[in-house]
C-alpha cells in the first residue's frame, strides 16, 4: 500500500516519456513526409506528390511538389511558410509573416484547350454554368470568408507559366502584404509574356490588388486594377487595355463595378447593388467590344473577326438559384475557323437579339426573345409567340396557353454547308434550307414540327470526292417530340427530286425511351424509282436498267447489339441488252443481321427471285467475326432448294460488258475482293435448273478463304439421272507478279447423259454424242483482274462413254442415193456396166452400188457405239482442239481428230467445228465397203480394215454439216470412170438447183 504513489509516480514518468518520444518522432521530416504522402494517396482524385515535408512549431517547408489538375501541371522546387502551427491548429487562427516560393512552373502545354469529342461524332462545346459565372460577381464576400482568423504579412511568388500549343512563356511575380484586421493588404503582380510565332511579341501585365477586413475573418474591400500593353511587329505602337473592378461591403449591402478601356474606349461594363435583405442582386450591363480591342491580349491565341455591342440589365438570387438577364445584344462575327475549323463555312455572320430571360434551379423562364442570324442574306429567326418555361433536363415545356404555339422557328435560307459539321462523313454542297417550325407543350416535354415543309435545294451529295447525288431537291415535313417517356423523330412525305421526276420517297421514324441504356429503334421504308436515277453519278454507266422500282423497308434496334431487317424488293425491272430491252425477274431480299458491339455480324439473308411463275430461293446466313490483326473470321451458309441458273444468270443484263476501247491502262489490283476476311462459305443446293431438260440435285461443297488464296473443297453435285459431278480448286492472288490472279480448277464427270441438256439448247437435234459420258480434266487462268480470268480460262478434259448413240455422220439415205440411183438406172438401160459384182444383202445380193451406199448409210446414222473417247483442249486463243478421238461399234471403229473455235457471247453448242475421220469396219460394213471399192485390204488386231475414203465433218457441236460426206457417198453410189465422174458432176449441178 505504501508503494502506491510510488507506482503512481512511474507510471505517469513513463507516459510522459511516450509522449516526449512521439512528439519528437513527429516532429521528424521523415515521419512528417510519410503522413503527407498517406494522406495523398487516400485522396484518389487527388494528383499530388511531395518530396519532403518538414514542420516546426512556427515553420513549415515543402519540398519537390507536384501538382496536376486537367492536364496543368504545377512544379515548386520549395516552399517556406512561417506561421505558428500551434497556434493555428488550436487557436483556429493562421498569421502568415513570410510566405515564400520561388522558381515554380505552370506548365499549361498539355491542358485540353479543344472541345470534347461526344458520341455520334459531332462535339461539345464546354461552357461553364451561367450561376458560377455569376457567383463572381453576387455574394462574394460571403464566398471569400475564411473559415478562421487571418493575417498575411508577407507573400513572395516568383515563377515562370509555360502557355499551350507552345505559344509562349510568361514571367510572373507576385509581392504584397499588410492584410489584417484594420489594414489593407496590398499585392502586386506582374508578368511579361513572351510569344513565339505570332503577331504579338510581348505582352507585359501590372495589376494590384487591394483587400481590407473589417474583422479577422471577413472582407470589407476590394479593388483590382490592372494595365496591359501589347507589342509586336503587326502592331502599330503599343496596345493598352486598362480594367479595373471594385467590391465593397457595408451596412446597406453590397456594391459591384467593373469596367474595361481599350483605346480610350470603354468595351465592358458592369455596376451591381446587393442590398442587404433584399435578396437578390440586380445590376447593369453594357458591351462594345471587337476582336481588335482584345486580340493582342490573348496570349498568342487566335480569335475570330468580331464586332459585339449591347446593353441590358441583370438580376441574381442571393442563393445564386436564379437568375434574369435581358437586354438587346447586336454581334457580327467572320472566320470562326480560327475558333473551330468545322465552322469555317459559316463566313460573315450577323446575329441581334431581343431578350429577357430568367433562370432558376434548371428551369428556364423566357418572358420575351426575338433573335435572328443572318450571313449576305436572312437565315433564320427565333420568336417567342407567348411567355414559356422550358426545364433542359426533362424537355418539359410549359406556358400559360397550353393550346396555343409557344415559339416559332424560321428558316429563311440555310445555306447547305452549315449543315457539314452535322454530317463530317459526307460531302454537301447545294443551296439552302428552308422551312418553318413550331414547338408547342406536349406530354410533359415538347414537340417541334414543321408547320410548312422543310426544302432543300441543288443538293450535291458524295463522299471521298466522288459525287453519288447531283442538283437534286429535297423536300420533307418533319416532327420531333421531347418527353420525359423519351424522344421521337418523325419524317413523313420526304421525296428527292431532279426536273420534276422522282428519284426516291422516304418516311420514317426514329426514337428512344427515356431510362439507362434503351435502345434506339427506327422504322420506316425507302422507295426509288429506277428511271430517275439513270443520269446520277452514284448509278451513271455502272448498269443498263432502264425501269423498275424499289422498295426497302427496315426496322432497326440500336444498342449494345444492333438489331437490323430490312425487306428489299426490286420489280417491274427492265434493261437494255444488245438486241433490245430484256426484262428482268422480280427480286427480293429479307435481310435480318445482329451487329454486337464488338463488330461482330450475325446475318440471316433469304433471297427469292420469281419469272414467269418459277421460283428461286436462297437463304445466305452466317456471321462475321470482329476485326483481329486486320482481319475479319466468316462462316457462311448458302443453302436453297430451287435454284433457276438462267433467272439468276439474266441480272448479268445488269452490267453489261463494256466494248469501248480503254484509254489508259489496266492496272493490276493492289488486293484481292477477299482481303480482310478469312473463313469459310459452305454450299447446299437443293435442285439446280439449267433450262427445261437439265437439272443439278444436291450440291453441296465449301469455299474456304486462307490469306491470299480461295479453296473450293470438293463441291458435289448430282447431274440428270444418274451422273455425278465433282469439283475441287483454287483461286490465289500474288501481286509480286505482274498477273496476281490465278485460279485452278479440278473437274470430274461420272455417267452424265448431255442429252436432255442439249435438247433443251437445240431443238433441231440431240447433238453429236447421245449417251452417258465420263469427262476428268483441270481449267486454269491468269489475269491481271478477276474479272478477266473467264476471258484467260486454258484446259484438257478426257471424255469417255462405256456406250451410246453418235449423230456425227447425219447423212440421209434419200439424198446420197436418190439422184444417183435415178442416174443409174438411165444408165443401166442403156447397157451400161450397172451389176458387175454382187453382194448379199442380209443373205441376198446387192444388185447396185445406190443399195450399198443407202445400207451403209442405214449403219452410220445413228451409229450405235460400245466405247467413245476423245481428249478435249482449249486455250485463251478460243480455240478448242478435239484430239485421239475414237469409237469403236461391232462393226466400224471411228478414229480421227479436230478443231473448233469458240466466238465469245455465243452458245458452246454453236461453236464452229471441223472433224476428219478414219473409218474402219468389219462384218457387214467391210462387206459394204469392199462392194464400193473403198476397203483397205489389211485389217488390224481387232479385225477392222480401214476405208480409203477420207470423212470429214463440219458443222457446230450442236448440229453437223452432211454436205462434203454426203457429196462423198454420191461419189460411191455411181461406178467409176469417166462416166462416174461426169454424173458425179450432174448430180452436184443437182444438188445445186434444189436448193
Amino acid at each position: 500500500m505504501k508503494l502506491r504513489p510510488l507506482r503512481l509516480l512511474l507510471l505517469g514518468a513513463a507516459l510522459a516519456l511516450l509522449l516526449a518520444v512521439a512528439m519528437a518522432v513527429g516532429l521528424t521530416p521523415m515521419f512528417q513526409t510519410w503522413a503527407a504522402r498517406r494522406f495523398i494517396a487516400a485522396q484518389p482524385n487527388l494528383k499530388a506528390q511531395v518530396g519532403e515535408v518538414s514542420a516546426t512549431w512556427s515553420r513549415v517547408d515543402l519540398k519537390n511538389l507536384r501538382y496536376e489538375q486537367n492536364g496543368a501541371v504545377l512544379i515548386v522546387p520549395a516552399v517556406e511558410i512561417d506561421v505558428p502551427v500551434v497556434v493555428a491548429g488550436l487557436d483556429r487562427r493562421i498569421t502568415v509573416s513570410r510566405f515564400v516560393a520561388r522558381g515554380w512552373t505552370i506548365d499549361l502545354g498539355k491542358t485540353d484547350n479543344a472541345a470534347a469529342v461526344v458520341p455520334g461524332g459531332g462535339r461539345e462545346v464546354r461552357v461553364r454554368p451561367i450561376a458560377n459565372v455569376v457567383q463572381l460577381f453576387s455574394g462574394i464576400f460571403a464566398q471569400l470568408a475564411p473559415p478562421c482568423d487571418l493575417s498575411v504579412d508577407g507573400l513572395e511568388l516568383e515563377g515562370e507559366v509555360i502557355l499551350p500549343e507552345s505559344r509562349g512563356r510568361a514571367k510572373v511575380t507576385i509581392r504584397g502584404g499588410g492584410l489584417g484586421v484594420g489594414r489593407e493588404g496590398k499585392f502586386d503582380l506582374t508578368a511579361s509574356v513572351a510569344l513565339r510565332g505570332t503577331e504579338v511579341d510581348v505582352v507585359e501585365v501590372r495589376s494590384r490588388l487591394v483587400a481590407a477586413m473589417d474583422t479577422p475573418r471577413t472582407f470589407s474591400r476590394f479593388t483590382v486594377g490592372l494595365d496591359a500593353v501589347a507589342r509586336g511587329p503587326a502592331l502599330t505602337g503599343e496596345v493598352k487595355l486598362h480594367a479595373d473592378a471594385t467590391a465593397s461591403r457595408d451596412g446597406a449591402g453590397e456594391k459591384y463595378a467593373a469596367g474595361v478601356v481599350s483605346g480610350g474606349r470603354e468595351i465592358f461594363g458592369l455596376a451591381a447593388e446587393f442590398p442587404r435583405g433584399a435578396g437578390k442582386l440586380s445590376g447593369s450591363w453594357r458591351v462594345d467590344v471587337r476582336d481588335g480591342d482584345v486580340a493582342p491580349f490573348a496570349l498568342g491565341k487566335p480569335l475570330p473577326a468580331f464586332a459585339a455591342s449591347g446593353m441590358g440589365v441583370v438580376e441574381v438570387d442571393a442563393g445564386f438559384s436564379g437568375f434574369g438577364i435581358g437586354g438587346k445584344l447586336g454581334v457580327t462575327a467572320n472566320r470562326l475557323h480560327v475558333w473551330r475549323a468545322e465552322l469555317a463555312p459559316l463566313g460573315e455572320l450577323k446575329m441581334s437579339a431581343n431578350f429577357n430571360v430568367a433562370g432558376r434551379e434548371g428551369l428556364w423562364v423566357v418572358k420575351s426573345i426575338d433573335a435572328a442570324v443572318a450571313g449576305d442574306r436572312p437565315v433564320a429567326s427565333l420568336r417567342a409567340l407567348q411567355p414559356f418555361e422550358f426545364r433542359p433536363a426533362t424537355f418539359e415545356l410549359t406556358a400559360a396557353e397550353l393550346a396555343r404555339d409557344v415559339f416559332g422557328i424560321e428558316l429563311q435560307g440555310v445555306p447547305i454547308a452549315w449543315l457539314r459539321p452535322f454530317v463530317q462523313a459526307m460531302e454537301l454542297q447545294g443551296g439552302r434550307l428552308r422551312g418553318a417550325l413550331v414547338a408547342s407543350p406536349r406530354n410533359g416535354g415538347l414537340t417541334l414540327r414543321s408547320v410548312s415543309p422543310l426544302n432543300l435545294d441543288e443538293l450535291t451529295l458524295g463522299r471521298g470526292g466522288q459525287p453519288w447525288i447531283e442538283r437534286t431537291d429535297l423536300t420533307l415535313t418533319a416532327a420531333l417530340d421531347f418527353t420525359p417517356q423519351g424522344w421521337q423523330v418523325e419524317i413523313a412525305n420526304g421525296r428527292l427530286q431532279q426536273a420534276g421526276a422522282t428519284l426516291l420517297t422516304v418516311e420514317g421514324r426514329a426514337g428512344q425511351l427515356a431510362g439507362k441504356n434503351q435502345p434506339i429503334k427506327t422504322t420506316g421504308q425507302i422507295l426509288a424509282h429506277i428511271p430517275a436515277w439513270i443520269s446520277q453519278p452514284l448509278v451513271a454507266g455502272r448498269h443498263a436498267l432502264t425501269n423498275g422500282e424499289a422498295a426497302i423497308r427496315f426496322t432497326a434496334s440500336m444498342d449494345a447489339t444492333a438489331e437490323v431487317q430490312a425487306t428489299i424488293g426490286m420489280k417491274n425491272l427492265t434493261a437494255q441488252g444488245e438486241s433490245g430491252a430484256v426484262n428482268l425477274p422480280a427480286l427480293t431480299l429479307n435481310v435480318r443481321a445482329d451487329v454486337a458491339s464488338d463488330g461482330r455480324v450475325v446475318f440471316n439473308v433469304p433471297i427469292e427471285i420469281e419469272r414467269e411463275g418459277r421460283k428461286t430461293d436462297l437463304l445466305a446466313a452466317g456471321t462475321i467475326e470482329p476485326e483481329k490483326e486486320k482481319s475479319r473470321g466468316l462462316d457462311t451458309q448458302l443453302t436453297g432448294t430451287s435454284v433457276v441458273v438462267e433467272d439468276a444468270l439474266i441480272f448479268g443484263a445488269v452490267f453489261p460488258e463494256k466494248k469501248e476501247e480503254r484509254k489508259t491502262p489496266v492496272t493490276t489490283a493492289a488486293l484481292p475482293p477477299w482481303a480482310g476476311l478469312h473463313g469459310s462459305v459452305s454450299l447446299r443446293l437443293d435442285s439446280v435448273v439449267c433450262g427445261e431438260y437439265f437439272r443439278a440435285t444436291q450440291v453441296r461443297g465449301k469455299f474456304r478463304i486462307e490469306g491470299s488464296m480461295v479453296k473450293l473443297e470438293a463441291l458435289q453435285a448430282g447431274l440428270g439421272a444418274g451422273g455425278r459431278a465433282s469439283l475441287k480448286g483454287v483461286l490465289m492472288f500474288d501481286r509480286a507478279v505482274p498477273q496476281p490472279f490465278s485460279v485452278q480448277l479440278d473437274v470430274a464427270v461420272r455417267e452424265f447423259d448431255p442429252s436432255p441438256l442439249l435438247r433443251g439448247l437445240n431443238t433441231r437435234q440431240t447433238g453429236m454424242v447421245e449417251g452417258k459420258l465420263d469427262a476428268k480434266g483441270r481449267l486454269s487462268a491468269t489475269g491481271s483482274r478477276l474479272a478477266t480470268l473467264a476471258e484467260a480460262t486454258a484446259g484438257e478434259f478426257q471424255i469417255s462413254s462405256r456406250g451410246g448413240v453418235f449423230h456425227g455422220f447425219p447423212v440421209s439415205v434419200t439424198t446420197a442415193t436418190e439422184s444417183p440411183g435415178r442416174i443409174a438406172t438411165i444408165i443401166a438401160s442403156a447397157g451400161s456396166v450397172f451389176g458387175g459384182r454382187s453382194a448379199k444383202k442380209d443373205g441376198a445380193e446387192i444388185t447396185s452400188r445406190a443399195e450399198a451406199v443407202a445400207e451403209l448409210v442405214r449403219g452410220w446414222n445413228p451409229l450405235p457405239f460400245d466405247q467413245l473417247s476423245v481428249v478435249v483442249a482449249f486455250d485463251a486463243t478460243r480455240m478448242i482442239a478435239l484430239k485421239n478421238f475414237t469409237l469403236i461399234s461391232p462393226e466400224l471403229r471411228l478414229t480421227g481428230a479436230g478443231s473448233a473455235v469458240h466466238w465469245p457471247g455465243k452458245r458452246l453448242i454453236d461453236d464452229t467445228l471441223t472433224m476428219d475421220f478414219k473409218l474402219r469396219g468389219r462384218g457387214r460394213q467391210a462387206e459394204l465397203l469392199k462392194y464400193l471399192g473403198v476397203l483397205e485390204t489389211q485389217a488390224d488386231d481387232l479385225g477392222y480394215a480401214g476405208c480409203s475414203v477420207p470423212l470429214r465433218v463440219t458443222g457446230t457441236f450442236g448440229q453437223s454439216d452432211p454436205a462434203e460426206l454426203n457429196t462423198k457417198l454420191a461419189a460411191l453410189a455411181l461406178e467409176k470412170g469417166g462416166l462416174v465422174d461426169r454424173a458425179a458432176e450432174l448430180f452436184n449441178k443437182l444438188r445445186g438447183a434444189g436448193k
